[in-house]
């Protein structure tokens, strides 16, 4: 992975393929996934945050049907399914990204509109009832 200097463009650098003694070759990429974090050539955090709620949406989909959207499990072991399981997959290597607001509030609001759609809450019901 090529990471150009500050102020300088991605597409002026050295980008070719390197030719290997062995006759194989290397090619750039600009972005590729190390220890399950997804790393961008502008280092910012804002495409693994991505990656990770899209990762989170699927087991939150896969999980939807059987738990999340029957009344036959109770709100108190769909509350402990979820932080187990869902959010762990959303928060996964957090520890290590530098977040922004605007990365900040994208996690959130996915998290608000999973929490609804558990507890088969409408919009319009959380508008009429004050409920955040």
């Amino acid at each position: 992975m090529y990471c150009p200097a500050r102020n300088n463009e991605y597409e002026a650098g050295e980008t070719s393929d390197l030719v290997l003694d062995c006759g194989g070759t290397v090619s750039f990429t600009q972005s590729f996934v190390y220890l399950w974090s997804l790393l961008h050539r502008d280092l910012s955090d804002h495409h693994d945050v991505d990656a990770r709620i899209k990762k989170a949406s699927k087991a939150f989909g896969t999980l939807r049907d059987r738990v999340f959207s029957t009344r036959d499990v109770s709100e108190r072991l769909k509350g402990k399914i979820c932080p187990g399981g869902v959010r762990t997959v959303l928060l996964y290597g957090c520890e290590s990204w530098c977040l922004t607001a605007e990365s900040i509030s994208r996690l959130r609001n996915w998290h608000n509109k999973r929490m609804h759609e558990m507890c088969r809450l409408a919009m319009c019901q959380s508008f009429v009832h004050q409920i955040s």
